[in-house]
């Protein structure tokens, strides 16, 4: 397959408020959330610890990802003794059971994506070379086996093409798209898969990102393909760090990714569609292996960092907010982010320890419970307004609390600024939105990325209002291709100036 390698790039700085609003929820409830795997819900999540129910479910030792779609609930309930993993589903509005399954005698059979009535299924038996099931999500039926086989790794992920094709990693030709009606092979990138756990896999509507790298060897890279065509567009330079990546990514509104490198820095990445862009880095982030990072309905970024969760400013990385110590040792999070921007996680530490917490938006703490072992295990989210967690045992528990109404501190951010097209080449239309009603009109201009102001907007403009900007500054010169920001009444637009 032909490779297109990344252009050489410029610098992007500081006061990025490019951030669109976030895309819904998607086609499941769980780590990862969609198939940016950001953990943005546009559903209500419990404001009290309030159990809706609890289910006693098949008995496991260590709790594992609950999956939703409609009113059904998948896990798998993995236990030593015997050593298998059957998958369960449970009625998501009851917790009474609806099946259990398990397709192979000792099989492990792990969910990794479930959407339009569909469940998708690793037996995951860590030969390298795990079977990919199909599974019909009312019945538990198998629709069909893929002729591909699924890598090593626990952190594990697909995604769902608009078609409901998926997208998945696979051991005999690193990453596949399969018909969704049939399993057959839509195309297939033969990217050098890493080492156990960077398997992962996210994406938007147009381009999947992946690790690259062979085994646990250097170089490591982070690249973009093609979702409709399989061909590798371009990738970053050589990211320093171990030989081993087991930690994920996410991708965020604006198409930048954010990534951490084992035994490296906390990258953020900005696709501008012919390579990616360097927003900034971090090198005092320490994210635990199977955690993951979420998005919040105003862009900001939440990261799981030793005993903490941090709250990140999307333009310079810079911390927001931090919650209480979470645990008594360094934590390994899953986050999943309602549509109000409220914060819940299962956090667990190497001793067992557990804990469900949910948090205010700035992190302040809202409630906790206590639930050890679950590693693997993060909040599903799911309408109407329920949270449902997996534990040891036979748990299986869903909370279902008041939300505070939307007029409350707490509420949606919508995106005050708004360009499009951006990247442009001509002109782009700035859009102050009605959501900086009520503010006084400002200044408006912008600024390079040293910055500089290149264009000053002589009157104070309203809102809601609109102006154009031709890429040009004040004495009517065109601007050199590169990185410019917008700035009105404190809040700040990154724009791309193509050539």
């Amino acid at each position: 397959m032909i490779t297109r390698m990344h252009k050489s790039l410029p610098a992007v700085v500081l006061l990025l408020a490019f951030f669109c609003s976030l895309c819904p929820a998607g086609y499941w409830s769980s780590v990862g959330g969609n198939n940016e795997h950001n953990g943005a819900s546009d559903v209500f999540g419990p404001h009290t610890h309030d159990v809706a129910w609890e289910a006693a479910t098949l008995p496991a030792t260590i709790a594992m990802q609950v999956y939703t779609w409609d009113t059904f609930a998948v896990t798998m309930r993995y236990s030593f003794s015997p050593m298998q993993g059957p998958l369960v589903c449970h009625n998501v509005l009851t917790g009474d059971t609806v099946w259990t399954r398990l397709y192979r005698t000792g099989g492990k059979l792990l969910p990794f994506a479930m959407g339009d009535g569909r469940v998708y299924v690793r037996n995951f038996r860590e030969t390298g070379h795990d079977t990919i099931f199909c599974v019909d999500a009312a019945t538990g039926d198998i629709v069909w086996q893929s002729d591909w086989t699924a890598p090593l790794g626990i952190v594990w992920c697909g995604c769902l093409a608009g078609d409901g094709d998926l997208i998945t990693p696979c051991a005999e030709c690193g990453i596949a798209r399969l018909d969704r009606e049939s399993g057959d092979t839509v195309w297939t990138n033969s990217r050098p898969i890493p080492n156990t756990g960077a398997e992962w896999i996210a994406m938007t509507d147009s381009t999947v990102y992946a690790w690259e790298g062979l085994g646990i060897n250097r170089p490591k890279y982070l690249i973009a393909i093609d979702a409709h065509t399989g061909n590798t567009l371009y990738k970053t330079p050589e990211l320093p760090g171990d030989g081993d990546q087991e930690i994920p990514f996410v991708v965020g509104p604006g198409n930048v990714i954010y990534c951490p490198r084992d035994g490296g820095l906390f990258y953020a990445f900005f696709d501008i569609d012919t390579g990616f862009a360097q927003l900034w880095t971090r090198s005092d982030l320490a994210p635990g292996t199977y955690s993951n990072f979420g998005i919040g309905p105003d862009s900001t970024l939440y990261v799981p960092s030793g005993t903490r969760i941090y709250r990140l400013s999307p333009a310079t990385g810079a911390t927001l907010d931090s919650s209480p110590v979470l645990a008594g040792a360094e934590v390994n999070a899953r986050l999943s982010i309602d549509r109000q921007g409220y914060v819940y996680a299962c956090v667990t530490t190497g001793s067992g320890e557990g804990h469900i917490y949910a948090f205010t938006p700035d992190l302040d703490t809202l409630w906790h419970d206590d639930i050890g072992y679950c590693y693997y295990s993060g909040p599903a989210l799911t309408d109407p307004g329920l949270m449902i967690v997996s534990g040891p045992g036979t748990l299986l528990r869903a909370y279902m609390g008041a939300q505070p109404a939307l007029g409350s501190t707490h509420q949606i951010r919508v995106p005050v600024l708004r360009a499009s097209p951006n990247p442009f080449t001509a002109r782009t239309n700035i859009r102050l939105s009605s959501a900086a009603h009520g503010r006084s009109p400002a200044r408006a201009g912008v600024y390079d990325a040293s910055g500089r102001l290149v264009r000053a907007f002589p009157s104070f403009l309203p809102a809601p209002s609109s102006l154009t900007w031709d890429g040009r500054d004040a004495l009517g010169r065109r601007l050199p291709a590169g990185t410019y920001f917008f700035r009105w009444s404190g809040e700040n637009l990154l724009l791309m100036l193509a050539d």
